[in-house]
């Protein structure tokens, strides 16, 4: 979902599947798509595990290529990782 706020803020979130984050060894990427685009920047995102147990979380957003725009960002993961992820983005 997402909400605009009057300051021109606007706050996205959502979660993905447990099979839509990619299970390897070395980690994995995983590009969310927002709702809906910012009109002017991305700011943040922060992402976490959709497991309850707290092991293979995800480990950010972006990673070396720091890997976002204004209509999706990338999720890096764990190695090992097979949950989903629950996250919030920002931007204006």
């Amino acid at each position: 979902g997402y909400q605009k706020l009057p300051s021109g803020l606007i706050l996205q979130w959502g979660k993905t599947s447990t099979t839509a984050i990619p299970i390897s060894s070395n980690g994995g990427t995983y590009t969310i798509t927002l709702p809906i685009t910012f009109p002017t920047a991305f700011l943040t995102a922060v992402v976490s595990s959709n497991s309850r147990s707290g092991y293979n979380v995800s480990t950010g957003v972006g990673g070396a290529e720091n890997t976002y725009n204004t209509s999706q960002f990338t999720v890096v993961t764990e190695p090992g990782s097979t949950n989903g992820v629950n996250w919030i983005a920002i931007g204006y």
